[in-house]
Parts: C-alpha cells; structure tokens; sequence
C-alpha cells in the first residue's frame, strides 16, 4: 500500500536541570509536518537556556559525577491509512540525558519508547546537545 502517511502535531521539547520538573531551562517547539511512507524526516533547533544552575552542575562533573538533564517530548499523531487519518494519539516521551565533564552526553534508555519516535528523540537531542 503506498497510501500511508503519520501527521505529526507541533512536537514541544521541554528541558530541565535534574531529574524533576524544579529547574526548566527552557521549551522549543517544532512546527506540525506529514511524515510519508519510508520517509525519513529530520528537524533541528536550537534552544537558549534560562535559569541554568551552573555552579550545581559544574560541581556535578567537577566530582567525576554527571550533570543530568531532563527533556521532555510531547506530541500528537495521526497515522494516515488508505484514505483517512486516524484519531489523534498523545505521546509523551521523558528521558534523562547526562553530561560528564568532557562535555559529552549519553542518552539514557527511554522510560517510554514508541517505534521510530524514540529515535526520532535521540538524533534531535543530538542536534541540539
């Protein structure tokens, strides 16, 4: 069938220090697209943060710890099947991305992973981190 397509509402990245929701740095938003059939659909972005603790956080890496930051990716999306979309699925997806102190990060494994969403999620962390 070649008549397949996935709609995806406005997808908000929401970025914190730490594990909890008590310090958000900061929200970017990608604007709603259609995503075809063994299409492949690449997004980019970049977010300026605000009310980052960096003192907490270079102390973190400074103890050959890690700095954690949290990033929250909700969306909603439609699967398109023949000749009609489907009703609109919410996803959230929360995953921790923690920085040691060369400055690079590693995603940890997804709470909540969804198909190629889950991957979707990594390569824009990695545009974006």
């Amino acid at each position: 069938m070649k008549d397949k397509a996935v709609r995806y509402d406005n997808i908000t990245l929401s970025f914190y220090y730490g594990t909890n929701t008590s310090y958000p740095l900061g929200n970017y938003t990608f604007d709603k697209f259609k995503q075809g059939k063994d299409k492949e659909a690449s997004k980019s972005g970049m977010i300026e943060a605000h009310n980052m603790p960096w003192d907490n956080a270079v102390k973190a890496v400074s103890n050959n710890s890690k700095a954690i930051i949290r990033v929250d990716v909700s969306t909603k999306i439609r699967y398109k099947i023949i000749f009609w979309y489907t009703k609109r699925h919410h996803y959230f997806v929360e995953n921790k991305v923690e920085i040691d102190d060369s400055g690079k990060s590693s995603a940890q494994q997804i709470s909540c992973c969804f198909g190629i969403f889950g991957f979707l999620l990594f390569v824009i962390l990695s545009l974006l981190l």
